[in-house]
Formats: C-alpha cells, sequence, structure tokens
C-alpha cells in the first residue's frame, strides 16, 4: 500500500511510524482490483487480435476508439468508419479495474482529481467521463492510432465528487452489477454516478510471465520473458500466489497452486515446473468453489477488503470459473502495477491495488481443431451467423445468455435450432480467442492458407468464396507488381552500369532493409549497386537471381531478406531451402562471387518472432561455414544490450525500420568483411 501526494509516492508504513493509532481512519481509502489478460502459444509467445469480449458493457460506458472489442463468435470487419476494427497489435487486455474510495471517518464528501496511464496501451472504455489521451494527446472518438509498446494512454477525471445518495444508471448486465455489491463512497463526475470508478483497455505488451510447454516431458515450464519482451521487469518481484486451472466444457474444473516465486531481470529464466495435464480423477465440479475460495483469501490477502473480493470473482465467473480452457492465473504485485499502469490521486491517500494476471494457454486440442477446420470443406454460415447474431442482440436476457455460453464454448451449438456445420462446430469449441487461432501469422504457411478460406466465410457468412477468390486475384496482382517493379529497377541499374566505367561492384539486394541504407555515405570506398524492393521475398529473388548474375556480375552480393517470410510464418528450414537455391543460381553463373548473406534481424514490433529468426540465423550460419564463397554476417548481436533487450535508439519510432544508429551498426559489420574497391577492379 501507498500513500500519494502530488507528485510524490511515500510508503504508507512511514506514515503509521509517525501517526495516531487512528490515523488510518483519517484518511482516503482507495482499492482497485482488475486482470491483465493475454493469450500464449506453446513458446510462451503473445497472440495478437486478442480483442475479442464475451462479457461486453453497458452501452452507456464511454469508448475512446471504435477500434473496442468485436464479438468472439465472428471476425471483424476489416474496415469501419475508416479504421480497422480488430487491432492486429492487441496482445494484452486490461479488464475491468474497478476503483472504490472509502471516505475518512470524518469526512462524508470529499472532492478530487483522478488520473491513470497505461504504458503499451490504451485506455478504452471508461466510466463516469474521463479526457482520455494517447501519447500526450487528447483524443476523439473514432481517430486512428498506432498502438506500440511505446504508446502510453491515459484517463484523468476532474472535479470527483466522493460521497452523496446518487444513484447509477440503470442495467441489468451481470458484469456491470457485480461490482455495485461493496460499501463503498458514491463516485460523481458531472451527472454521472456509479458506486465505482470504471475504466479498461488494451495493450502491445507481454505478461511478466511465459508458460512454455515440453511436449516430450508433458511440462509447463514458468519462466521470466525472453529479452527483449515488454514483459521483463526492472527489480525483482515476488509473486506469491499462481494457479493453474482448467475447466472443461461439461462444467468440471481442475487445479493445482504452484510455489511462489521470484521474478527477476534476468531472461528466459525457468521459475517453476509443472505437469502440463491433469488426470481424469483431478476433475470434480466441486472444484470450482474450491478454486474461487482459494482467490477470494489470496485478493484479501493483497489487501481488498471482503466484499471487495467477492465482487471481483462474481464479475468474472464466467470468464474466470466457466469459460473452458487452460489457463494461469497468479497475483500481480502491486509494484509492476504501479510501474505498468500508473494511478495519481490529487489528495492523500492510502491506495491498495490487486491485480490478477490471467494467460490463457494454446493446447494440443486447439492444434486438432485448427486442423479440423483446415480439412473441411467450403459451406456457407449465412444461416448460423444470422442466428447468432440475432441471439447476441436479442432483447432477451435467456437468449443473450445463450449466446455467451456459445461464444465461451460453455453450451452445444446443436441448442440454436439450425444446422451447424462440423467447421464451424470446431470453430466455436476453439473458446475465446478463436480468432487469434484463426488468424495466427505465426502458423506454419501452409496451415495459413487452408485457414484462409474458413475465415473469409466467418468474416463475410454466405460470400466466403467470393471474398477468398477476390483475396487471391489481389494478392497476385500484388505479387505481379512487385516483380514488375524489381524488373525495371534490374534493367535500369543495369543501364546505368552500362554508362559508366564499369567496376564489378558490391551488390546490396534484398528488402526495405536494403532500400532505406545510405550505401554512398556507408560505403564511399566502395563501388555499390542497389536491387532492393519492400517486401520483396527470396523465392523472387531467386527466380530472377540467373539474370541479376548475368546482367550485373558483381564480385561480391550482400543479401538481407526473409524477414517478412518469418514473420508470416514460414518455416526456417523452407526458408533456409529458399537462400540455397538463390545461392546456387548465383555461382552457376558467377563460380567466384563471394555471397555476404546478413542475419535476419529482429524488430521492437515483431520481437515475438525472434526466437524463430535466431533458429533460422543459426541454420544460416552453418550453412555458411560449408563454403568458402559464403560469408554469413551476425548484425543481430552488436543490436542487442547487455540483458538482451533491443537497443531503442537503433529504431525509428515505427519500432521496425533502423534508424541512423542502427544503420551504422550494420555498415561497420559490413565492412570489417569487404575487399578493397582496388580488388574489385577487373
Amino acid at each position: 500500500m501507498y500513500l500519494y501526494r502530488p507528485g510524490v509516492w511515500v510508503c504508507i508504513l512511514s506514515l503509521f511510524a509517525l501517526a495516531t493509532p487512528c490515523a488510518a481512519e483519517d484518511i482516503l481509502r482507495v482499492h482497485e482490483w482488475g486482470t491483465f489478460t493475454s493469450f500464449q502459444d506453446e513458446k510462451g509467445l503473445s497472440f495478437s487480435r486478442i480483442n475479442t469480449d464475451d462479457e461486453p458493457v453497458p452501452k452507456f460506458v464511454h469508448q475512446l476508439l471504435y477500434e473496442g472489442p468485436f464479438s468472439p463468435t465472428q471476425l471483424p470487419r476489416r474496415v469501419e468508419k475508416g479504421i480497422t476494427r480488430s487491432h492486429p497489435e492487441v496482445t494484452m487486455r486490461l479488464e475491468t479495474p474497478v476503483t472504490y474510495f472509502h471516505l475518512p471517518s470524518t469526512r462524508k464528501e470529499l472532492v478530487l482529481d483522478l488520473s491513470v496511464t497505461f504504458h503499451g496501451g490504451w485506455l478504452t472504455e471508461f466510466f463516469p467521463k474521463a479526457v482520455a489521451e494517447v501519447d500526450g494527446t487528447t483524443i476523439t472518438n473514432g481517430k486512428t492510432l498506432e498502438l506500440r509498446e511505446t504508446t502510453i494512454g491515459g484517463l484523468c477525471w476532474k472535479g470527483v465528487r466522493l460521497g452523496g445518495d446518487a444513484l447509477g444508471p440503470n442495467t441489468d448486465d451481470h458484469v456491470w452489477l457485480a461490482p455495485r455489491n461493496v460499501r463503498a463512497a458514491q463516485v460523481t463526475v458531472g451527472n454521472e454516478s456509479e458506486r465505482f470508478l470504471f475504466y479498461r483497455g488494451v495493450g502491445h505488451r507481454d505478461a511478466p510471465l511465459r508458460v512454455v510447454r515440453d511436449h516430450h516431458k508433458n511440462e509447463l515450464q514458468i519462466r521470466s520473458p525472453s529479452g527483449g519482451s515488454s514483459g521483463r521487469v526492472k527489480s525483482p518481484l515476488a509473486i506469491a500466489r499462481i494457479w493453474l486451472a482448467e475447466i472443461t466444457p461439461a462444467g468440471t474444473a481442475a487445479f493445482r497452486c504452484l510455489p511462489a516465486i521470484t521474478l527477476t531481470n534476468e531472461a528466459n529464466q525457468t521459475l517453476a515446473v509443472t505437469s502440463a495435464t491433469f488426470t481424469a480423477g483431478e476433475f470434480s465440479k466441486a472444484n470450482m468453489p474450491q478454486l474461487r475460495a482459494t482467490m477470494h483469501a489470496a485478493l484479501v490477502e493483497q489487501g481488498l477488503f471482503d466484499d471487495e473480493a467477492t465482487a471481483m470473482l462474481n464479475t468474472w465467473e464466467l470468464s474466470y470459473f466457466q469459460s473452458p480452457g487452460l489457463r494461469l492465473f497468479f497475483m500481480l504485485p502491486q509494484a509492476w502495477t504501479d510501474d505498468v499502469l500508473p494511478l495519481n490521486v490529487s489528495v492523500p491517500a492510502e491506495v491498495t491495488r490487486v491485480m490478477v494476471g490471467r494467460i490463457e494457454l494454446v493446447t494440443p486440442r486447439h492444434r486438432e481443431l485448427l486442423q479440423q477446420i483446415a480439412a473441411s470443406p467450403p459451406t456457407s454460415l449465412k444461416e448460423v451467423s444470422q442466428t447468432l447474431s440475432s441471439r447476441q442482440t436479442s432483447a432477451s436476457p435467456l437468449e443473450r445468455k445463450q449466446y455467451l455460453a456459445l461464444a465461451s464454448g460453455r453450451d452445444d451449438p446443436t441448442n440454436l435450432g439450425v444446422p451447424i456445420p462440423e467447421s464451424y462446430r470446431a470453430f466455436l469449441a476453439l473458446g475465446r480467442f478463436r480468432t487469434s487461432l484463426l488468424l495466427d501469422d505465426r502458423a506454419p504457411k501452409n496451415l495459413q492458407k487452408t485457414l484462409r478460406p474458413f475465415a473469409c466465410e466467418v468474416e463475410s457468412p454466405g460470400q466466403g468464396q467470393e471474398v477468398h477468390k477476390r483475396d487471391e486475384r489481389n494478392q497476385l496482382e500484388r505479387t505481379t507488381n512487385r516483380l514488375a517493379a524489381f524488373q525495371r529497377q534490374i534493367d535500369s541499374v543495369r543501364n546505368d552500369e552500362d554508362s559508366a566505367s564499369h567496376t564489378k561492384p558490391v551488390l546490396f539486394l534484398g528488402d526495405s532493409s536494403i532500400v532505406r541504407w545510405d550505401l554512398a555515405s556507408s560505403f564511399p570506398n566502395q563501388a555499390t549497386t542497389r536491387l532492393a524492393i519492400p517486401e520483396l521475398q527470396l523465392a523472387e529473388i531467386s527466380s530472377c537471381m540467373r539474370q541479376i548474375a548475368i546482367s550485373h556480375e558483381p564480385r561480391v552480393i550482400v543479401l538481407q531478406a526473409g524477414e517478412l517470410e518469418g514473420r508470416q510464418g514460414v518455416a526456417a528450414k523452407e526458408l533456409l531451402s529458399d537462400f540455397r537455391a538463390i545461392v546456387k543460381e548465383a555461382h552457376d553463373r558467377l563460380p567466384t562471387t563471394r555471397i555476404v548473406i546478413l542475419a535476419i534481424r529482429p524488430s521492437i514490433r515483431y520481437w515475438d518472432h525472434f526466437e524463430n529468426q535466431c533458429e533460422l540465423n543459426s541454420l544460416l550460419k552453418k550453412y555458411c561455414q560449408t563454403d568458402q564463397r559464403l560469408t554469413f554476417v551476425d548484425v543481430v548481436t552488436p543490436m542487442l544490450e547487455g540483458d538482451g533487450k533491443l537497443r531503442p535508439e537503433l529504431f525509428l519510432k515505427t519500432g521496425t525500420d533502423l534508424s541512423q544508429q542502427g544503420y551504422q551498426i550494420w555498415s561497420n559489420q559490413v565492412l570489417n568483411i569487404l575487399p578493397n574497391d582496388d580488388d574489385l577492379r577487373p
């Protein structure tokens, strides 16, 4: 617990050292609870697009953006009011922080200001009305924003009146009514009142824990985040309570309590190990209230009042205890919460913040269901989609409840009364974050390709095949245009070389990283030329390599490509085959040409692909050792800090493109292995 004074946080213990025994009763108490939710694959990497909402809040809640939560039984429309509704960068949900105020015994009313900021996220929904900011700029509805690890979203409530007897808005939504059952001061801003202050949001952050599945040992390894992860902590933090729980569609549950751990800034450290599965005998409906009781005790232990802990668990009854799935719960230290989600109160206050970390985990069953969907024949989902939509928006609470049960995977879709294709049954069985699994850009490329027709049908029921064909035509057109532009560049550069005194050049070949490289300044004593197009892929380079070799006759080729394909799910071994094909085409025509292969580089924005990039770089390094004409250049290691995290100054604000400092590192690495200009002349 902390005492806040404007600009300063002071440990509450120091107050007790100086105050009378009744001092705690004469200060405002602020209590807050909420959940940080993530979804991780078998490697402990965060899924994106998790902005699905199976428990929507009432319509009177204010929204920052149109990019808000979308139905978990559908894919979001690609564009709505000019912006995409599902954001591909959302890797964390900040779910329902509720803030209560307990007045000092000497006060019946109090006025204050309160603000909260989310490092790495937006605060997208709130009540009462607040002033919303992103990166210091006031935001109005519908504004297009970028979501990055460096984003800072904020809310500010001015003139918050505590006390009085003003009533909150009318609603029958359980997710809103449950938090009201707490003895706390009424909160009023302007003409809007409630028993609590509410907000929630989405972020581009990783959880502070990483859960890795070892299939061979059938175990889950609880690890610290990887080197460049936004989940890394600045100082050691104790996580006292951890639970692994699995809920079945039949309503039974199994759970185990894991030992306390201490999280340090050491990357990828194994902190605990547990079995990845539960035995059949461990599942029971009686386990549900036991899990709830242990979590209630932990919430109170962390500082919530009994009715506040009850309200939190009642609010999350569906999400925590009824929705099928395997999940890890843990109590987040307040120091972590205060660092990620700072809360400022304008008057002295004793602040207790109790947040639960929740990590939904991919299981072998998820993978089986995705394969089942991929193998299913095309079918129309128009009728089932219309039926689900009518239940979702029905005036009948019973029908809305049935929809939520289907959305969370708790109900049999047969009860809808319409034919349900097997592929859609499998889709519903994937659970709350089914959309993230269906659109996972880390999945194998061939699986993405076979899932795409179904995804189009979910997105546009009854028109999926037409949409898919249009997508394929557009993709073919983009590829054709890219190859045509590359061909024009090949011809243009060749003509320039023919018109100059011919010096066999160092040819820089690749994608956007090569495009943005200032070669003239970086290599003033070298004869250089460039063939590069944004999003140029290895297979496309290979198809043109023979012509490039004949036309340009480079003595040295510096190759940097493959990053895009790696992000799109192409396996490392498949990409290595593409590199081999390029080398073969070049050496068939120019057997003495030296080929320099630059390591696939990581980026801040796509850090979750780093492990796959390391796998490919390891294969490339070994491959280059088999031929003295090949050189592998490690441009990655100099880009990392001592703790394994990327150096932020090496990137532009996008978190993807290299800065001038980043290119300087690359230039130094390449200069070390390039021959002198005199050696390049015929």
